[in-house]
């Protein structure tokens, strides 16, 4: 009796690693926003807000999109001086959006800089504790804040002028270390 061959799952995806800085950028508040705005609204405003912060991207170098999840980006950048750089413009931008609006919709941002690892397939996907110490980043953060860890603090703020147009001076504060939730060394955390 012949032995079968056996049935190999999907094939797998090419994968390589890559040393990026990665922003998550959330609005805080968006639940209460839908309440008092309604679906059908919200869904519109949700879509200018996008529309803001895809152009801010677009306006930045060595930039891309990753994914969204409702009112969430996920972005990459090359350096985490162009992060930065994103993160206070679309902050800035934001607010002028915001001006008059009854219902604003404010971002917090988190940044951290590491190796991923990088998988091409249909879409771009991005894997690493990287990424789950940015997320725990940004949660930290409040409207309007960027937060980032020390190793972006670092980098950044040799190659960011003291002034950027949209935004003003840029100040750098240096918080401390944190204990983020599931990681196991505590992190320096800052913010600009």
């Amino acid at each position: 009796m012949d032995t079968p061959e056996p049935i190999h799952g999907t094939l797998a995806v090419p994968s390589s690693t890559a040393l990026l800085a990665v922003v998550f950028t959330d609005v805080v508040g968006s639940t209460a926003a839908r309440q008092k705005l309604g679906d059908r609204v919200y869904a519109d405003v949700i879509g200018e807000h996008h529309a803001l912060v895809r152009g801010t991207l677009a306006d930045c170098e060595g930039g891309e999109e990753i994914e969204t999840a409702g009112d969430a980006f996920l972005l990459a950048f090359t350096t985490a001086s162009e992060a930065v750089r994103f993160s206070l413009l679309a902050s800035a931008r934001l607010e002028r959006w915001n001006e008059g609006r009854e219902v604003p919709l404010r971002d917090r941002f988190g940044v951290h800089l590491g190796e991923v690892v990088v998988r091409e397939g249909k879409r771009k996907e991005l894997f690493s504790l990287t990424l789950d110490t940015c997320s725990r980043v940004t949660h930290l953060s409040d409207a309007g804040r960027v937060l980032l860890t020390r190793v972006v603090f670092d980098s950044a703020r040799q190659h960011l002028p003291a002034t950027l147009d949209e935004v003003g001076p840029v100040v750098w504060w240096h918080h401390g270390r944190y204990v983020l939730q599931g990681i196991d060394v505590p992190v320096e955390l800052c913010e600009v």
